[in-house]
């Protein structure tokens, strides 16, 4: 199983700001899940944002989905 990233790992391999992926988590745009389990709803970003943790498919999702071909 591959280890969860937390919101500066996603920033540093996306090349975007924590703030940024705050932004995409609260837009829908990438899942995150909380530290002890579940997914989090965009409207619970604010809240939990030190507890969030991204999975690896889920970023690979997400840079499928940005990447032009």
């Amino acid at each position: 199983m591959e280890q969860l990233l937390n919101i500066k790992e996603l920033a540093n391999v996306l090349g975007l700001a924590p703030a940024t992926i705050i932004d995409l988590v609260r837009d829908g745009e990438i899942p995150a899940s909380r530290v002890r389990g579940g997914r989090v709803s965009r409207h619970e970003v604010t809240q939990t944002t030190t507890a969030l943790r991204f999975h690896p498919e889920d970023v690979r999702d997400y840079i499928r989905s940005t990447t032009v071909n």
